[in-house]
């Protein structure tokens, strides 16, 4: 039976995943840098993980690249915060099923301010955000973090991402993975890390994933 569910937020509740690299063009024109054009996937890092990517081609101090992007970040989702299809009621029905975490390379301001819009923050018990933790996705400290804080053993706790880096470390820390699909095929490693894969939470909302009995 799952207790524990593990959700990561932009791309799986916030639909905010396509403003990553725009936001990044966005600041390397305010450090007066050159536009990155190659945009490889970067679904799951965190901002200071990004900036040291940036800094492979360019001289720029990564903290205060990172820390520009999460600020532009921040007010671009927040002027207008948008919730994937099926995620807030995901989230109530999760809360209903057991505890509930929130895992991101974002910041908390981003998430709280988020679950405050929607008035969905009583569903959530604790959120692991950017700053929290050292190694970012696939690295799977923030998800091993999150089992503390909900004292959850793994085996009792499933996970919605959407990006490969976190489906690496969410199963790294041995949890189940439910994939929301990104529109990009997954490679072969990937898939055989995935419970099951959808392109909606909706059809999962009348199933019995969210119920008191795990998928099989």
């Amino acid at each position: 039976m799952y207790t524990g569910f593990f959700f990561d937020f932009d791309g799986v509740l916030s639909d905010s995943e396509c403003l990553t690299w725009p936001v990044v063009q966005r600041v390397l024109a305010q450090f007066g840098l050159s536009r990155v054009t190659h945009q490889q996937d970067v679904g799951g890092w965190t901002w200071l993980a990004i900036a040291d990517l940036v800094g492979q081609t360019q001289t720029v101090d990564p903290v205060r690249f990172a820390d520009a992007c999460a600020t532009v970040f921040q007010d671009t989702v927040l002027d207008h915060p948008q919730a994937i299809p099926g995620a807030l009621d995901a989230l109530s029905r999760a809360a209903d099923c057991g505890s509930v975490a929130i895992v991101t390379g974002s910041r908390g301001e981003v998430v709280r301010g988020w679950l405050d819009y929607f008035s969905v923050g009583h569903t959530v018990d604790t959120i692991v955000a950017a700053g929290m933790y050292r190694r970012a996705k696939p690295d799977p400290e923030c998800y091993q973090l999150a089992l503390d804080r909900l004292g959850i053993k793994p085996d009792h706790g499933v996970v919605f991402e959407d990006s490969n880096a976190g489906i690496k470390a969410a199963s790294s820390a041995h949890l189940s993975v439910v994939a929301i699909a990104d529109g990009q095929a997954r490679p072969e490693g990937i898939r055989r890390l995935i419970k099951t894969e959808t392109e909606s939470f909706v059809p999962l909302l009348d199933t019995r994933f969210l119920s008191r009995h795990p998928l099989t």
